[in-house]
């Protein structure tokens, strides 16, 4: 659990992992330099190790450890280092998970024989369930015909609806890219499942997803932030070529990319560096025209990047944000 000035919240989700019917795990609370209160919280609760406490009956460890502010990519991947189980799960400190969250993953774990991750549904913030049909995957085949399923679903996005075995990570040498502002969780999840070989999908439901404090507290430059998102899903995709599932998400990438073109002419962006932007995306799309037609057919900005020179598109676009201003 990364922590960074979370004290409002953070006994709420502690105390909602103590009340687990699932015993056998350890809680990890990685401080991240939180100046509120908050790594005074975490000690407390790893001081419960030390006695017994028979509002909880704990047999579960929990553990702090502190580090200077370094974001929440550095904070999870301390927390994946600090960790000796089998398998992880990750929790925001804003965020709280019913009792049986934990042995919901188990029972998947013991049904389908040691499987790579377990996906699970999860209460988004406005308390609506957000699922994707139960399945099981036991070949890398078979994971790549249901993956853009489970994303289109919103299952893929988020570390904390998930239990990743431990080895994977390990024996793929993937951490959480502490270079990315935002967008972080959907690149490790992504990289993650490409590296597995069998994976299990639950309706069941035991994560609530609160306001994500962890998100408000990390600034970020919104036109730089989104595009080292873009680049760092490019750098993936580019290790894995071979596999069908990643045209899929290109095209998906594609859309995400005139969404960051349109803010590249809301900041300040000289309009050098929003050709050569428009060239990138332009580049980017021609490798998966025929899947921005078939998943989401293609807009008026679309068009624009994909057919129209770079400079006339910039020149057209520009006009229109002119025009848009003094509307």
């Amino acid at each position: 659990m990364p922590v960074y000035n979370v004290a409002p919240y953070l006994r709420r989700c502690i105390d909602s992992l103590l009340a687990q019917t699932f015993r056998d795990f350890e809680i990890i609370l990685v401080d991240d330099g939180s100046t509120d209160g908050s790594s005074d919280i975490c000690e407390e609760y790893a001081k419960i190790n030390d006695k017994e406490n028979k509002e909880y009956k704990v047999r579960i460890k929990v553990r702090a450890v502190h580090q200077p502010n370094a974001g929440v990519s550095s904070a999870r991947n301390r927390g994946v280092d600090e960790a000796r189980g089998v398998y992880i799960s990750f929790i925001d400190a804003d965020d709280w998970v019913e009792p049986d969250f934990l042995q919901a993953f188990a029972d998947e774990t013991a049904q389908h024989e040691d499987v790579d991750l377990v996906v699970q549904a999860f209460f988004d913030r406005d308390e609506k369930v957000i699922a994707a049909p139960p399945n099981t995957c036991k070949t890398r085949e078979e994971i790549d015909s249901l993956l853009f399923e489970l994303d289109e679903h919103r299952q893929i996005g988020y570390v904390w609806n998930k239990l990743f075995k431990r080895q994977v990570a390990i024996d793929s040498h993937l951490l959480f890219d502490t270079s990315l502002p935002i967008g972080e969780d959907a690149i490790f999840c992504l990289a993650f499942v490409l590296q597995c070989n069998s994976l299990a999908v639950s309706d069941y439901a035991g994560y609530h997803y609160n306001i994500p404090a962890l998100t408000r507290e990390y600034p970020y430059q919104p036109f730089n932030a989104w595009e080292r998102r873009l680049d760092a899903f490019e750098e993936l995709a580019q290790r894995h070529t071979g596999r069908h599932v990643i045209q899929q998400f290109r095209a998906r990438e594609f859309q995400l990319a005139l969404y960051v073109l349109g803010i590249a002419y809301y900041v300040k962006l000289d309009r050098q560096k929003r050709t050569e932007f428009i060239r990138k995306i332009r580049l980017r799309g021609n490798l998966c025209k025929h899947q921005i037609r078939h998943q989401q057919g293609l807009s008026t900005l679309g068009f624009l990047v994909l057919y129209v020179p770079p400079t006339i598109t910039e020149m057209i676009l520009s006009i229109r944000r002119q025009f848009r201003k003094h509307l």
